[in-house]
């Protein structure tokens, strides 16, 4: 999964920051592939936010 595909997804690095809680800065030092850890949390976000299908199509 890509960061700039989930930025994408979310609208903005403000919004995905938004969803799983933590401050833009944070999101901007994400690697460009995202370990697991990160992944659970978009998705998690995802589910929230019904954007599921959207960021599940990255990982298949």
């Amino acid at each position: 999964m890509l960061k700039s595909d989930v930025v994408r997804i979310f609208g903005s690095i403000s919004a995905i920051a938004r969803a799983i809680d933590i401050t833009p800065e944070a999101v901007v030092q994400w690697p460009d592939i995202l370990p697991k850890r990160l992944q659970d949390r978009v998705i998690a976000a995802a589910v929230r936010e019904n954007k599921l299908d959207d960021v599940l199509k990255l990982t298949a």
